[in-house]
């Protein structure tokens, strides 16, 4: 899939400078999903997917310059390979949007845009949203009237960050609303059923997680 150019802007400006691309919501009908002998048994729920998926990444706080363009660079480099194993849900990949810098860590949700996209929100050394806090968790998924926010802590390994990323994307694409894809045993999305999975490694180093395919009754 052909990567949109990269915006960077301020965000407390960006609704001004850059309009990030509209993707399509995906009123169509989910593909079914194959029955795997046993063990997950992933299918749809009734909701919708993102079908063409834009990622808006916002850094929040103090973060240094060759660090976040290291977590970008490894955000387009996974778009390849979740783009190809996505289909099987009616994902057709996914594109990067724009990519904004702030300072101070306020108010975010009030200042993002509700562009039918996932919000990628990276945090700095510290800092931990309430809805994590409570969690206990390092990775969170939410959807807010028109688009997902995916909050990711900060970890001092980016292999870590990578990984988690990827495990919210994976799942912010074929659950936004969380009444998608998700296994009719456990109600595990499609990446919590590969927690225990070693990381994929891909060709420039870039740490992701696998997640569920219920073609082929793995993670890969």
């Amino acid at each position: 899939m052909i990567k949109l150019p990269i915006c960077v802007v301020a965000l407390a400006t960006f609704a001004s400078a850059c309009q990030s691309p509209t993707p399509n919501q995906d009123v169509f009908s989910l593909p079914q999903t194959h029955q795997c002998p046993q063990g997950q048994q992933v299918s749809s729920h009734g909701g919708t997917v993102f079908r063409h998926p834009v990622v808006n990444v916002i850094f929040w706080g103090e973060w240094d310059r060759q660090v976040s363009n290291q977590y970008v660079s490894a955000i387009q480099s996974m778009s390849t390979y979740m783009g190809s194993r996505l289909s099987e849900y009616g994902v057709e990949g996914f594109t990067l949007g724009y990519v904004a810098y702030q300072g101070n860590i306020t108010n975010p949700i009030s200042l993002l845009s509700p562009n039918l996209a996932v919000n990628l929100m990276l945090y700095p050394p510290g800092y931990y949203p309430s809805e994590m806090a409570n969690c206990g968790c390092d990775g969170y998924h939410n959807w807010f009237t028109s688009f997902v926010v995916a909050d990711v802590t900060y970890h001092d390994n980016i292999n870590d960050g990578t990984y988690v990323i990827s495990h919210e994307l994976w799942e912010s694409f074929t659950d936004p609303q969380s009444n998608t894809y998700y296994d009719n045993n456990n109600g595990g999305e499609v990446a919590d059923l590969c927690d225990s999975e070693p990381a994929i490694i891909l060709p420039d180093g870039t740490h992701i997680e696998s997640a569920w395919s219920q073609e082929q009754c793995r993670c890969q």
